[in-house]
């Protein structure tokens, strides 16, 4: 595992859209953390970064 995207989705009637991207690449002590360690780091990440998106 070398890293977490994400992506921020406005949803329409006819499907969702992309607004904005999220990628970061691990650092070598993240790399040995376990997936779910590591997918947490994402969701915080994505917090973090789109925090005021949602008004």
């Amino acid at each position: 595992d070398e890293g977490i995207g994400a992506v921020l989705l406005q949803i329409y009637p006819d499907g969702d859209r992309p607004i904005a991207y999220l990628s970061k690449k691990f650092a070598q002590a993240q790399r040995i953390w376990s997936p779910i360690e590591q997918e947490c780091y994402a969701f915080i990440c994505s917090l973090d970064k789109w925090h005021n998106s949602q008004s």
